[in-house]
């Protein structure tokens, strides 16, 4: 009885310890996965000569990232509109629920480091550009400012205060993790 009262301590002792690392495991893991899907449709634009767009769209307690294959070469040309909105299902997607259990998980975003709105939406084309808008309509721009794409680890919907873990998106260059 002794035996399994001091187990019965040692793991109501380790469990928070178990559980908090377990939520940084779940963090450094969306930001590797997020790197992926940026390079890949970065790559994926380059290799099929179509515009790949990484929408993100932002919901209730659930931000979700798209990617779609554009129509053309071209952000500016694609129909985003119909392939986003339309029957065009996403060739890749990343979702926050995706990293959330236990009340610990993820937040999202897009940054612009060279001041104003963060996007929306980033387009990659052929030629390697990488695009941007902060809507889902408008134009897309070739801003020479940074683009983070940032996930911060949350505790009961709050930030933990932990360091943020970034991505970097170059306006011409490969999408790459900063430590």
């Amino acid at each position: 009885m002794i035996v399994v009262v001091i187990v019965g301590i040692s793991a109501a002792l380790v469990a928070p310890a178990m559980m908090r690392a377990m939520a940084i495991n779940r963090t450094n893991r969306c930001q590797y996965d997020a790197a992926r899907m940026f390079r890949s449709a970065r790559a994926s634009a380059i290799g099929t000569g179509r515009a790949h767009l990484v929408h993100m769209t932002p919901t209730s307690g659930d931000v979700r990232l798209d990617v779609y294959i554009g129509d053309s070469s071209s952000c500016a040309r694609s129909g985003w509109t119909q392939i986003v909105g339309g029957a065009m299902a996403p060739v890749d997607r990343l979702w926050e629920t995706d990293y959330t259990a236990g009340g610990h998980g993820v937040g999202l975003t897009f940054r612009n480091v060279g001041g104003g709105p963060a996007p929306q939406q980033v387009c990659f084309e052929p030629q390697g550009d990488r695009l941007t808008r902060t809507g889902t309509t408008g134009q897309f721009t070739r801003a020479a400012t940074t683009v983070l794409f940032v996930i911060t680890r949350l505790e009961n919907g709050s930030d933990t205060g932990d360091p943020e873990r970034q991505i970097l998106l170059p306006q011409f260059g490969t999408p790459r993790v900063l430590r």
